[in-house]
């Protein structure tokens, strides 16, 4: 149901960032062989998120509409942050299990959550990433952790946030 729903409330935003097309500039770039580069002949590193970059010009180079691959991979990324929030919503309190199915349905509900999923930038990755992360560090599984959340930095600059946090909490 919270699928659906989320489906459904993406479908409705119908949003896309216009600063989307900046990453899709430099993946464009970059899978035509011109180089991680916004003008041909120019390096001038203009992108914070350079694993989405790096990820759109694979779908570039498969031959995907850089459009559609963005607002898709956001949608995926989006749908697995609400099963990651559930996974680690039973973990934090078990014993609220029941109600973990309404928080879900409230997530997927959330206009913020399905404006980022459909527009076409690296949001809903980063906030994939950083739950993976966070619902690894409170599995016991640190080292995972530490994984996800390297990944979250190399996504967006403020995932050190994120990682530095594990760290001095000994994730």
């Amino acid at each position: 149901a919270a699928l659906l729903l989320f489906t459904m409330h993406v479908a409705w935003q119908d949003y896309v960032s216009d600063d989307a097309f900046v990453s899709m500039r430099y993946a464009r770039h970059l899978a035509d062989g011109k180089g991680l580069v916004f003008n041909a002949g120019e390096r001038v590193e203009g992108y914070t998120n350079l694993l989405w970059v790096l990820l759109l010009a694979a779908c570039r180079r498969a031959g995907v509409d850089l459009p559609t691959a963005a607002r898709l991979l956001g949608f995926l990324f989006g749908a697995a942050t609400l099963a990651a929030t559930a996974r680690l919503s039973v973990r934090i309190a078990p014993a609220a299990a029941p109600w973990t199915r309404i928080s879900i349905l409230l997530l997927a509900a959330s206009g913020p959550l399905a404006v980022w999923a459909g527009s076409g930038l690296e949001t809903p990755r980063f906030t994939f990433l950083v739950t993976a992360g966070i619902l690894s560090w409170e599995s016991g599984r640190g080292a995972a952790s530490s994984v996800w959340l390297t990944l979250a930095c190399l996504t967006r600059p403020e995932g050190t946030i994120f990682l530095a946090t594990a760290a001095v909490l000994g994730a």
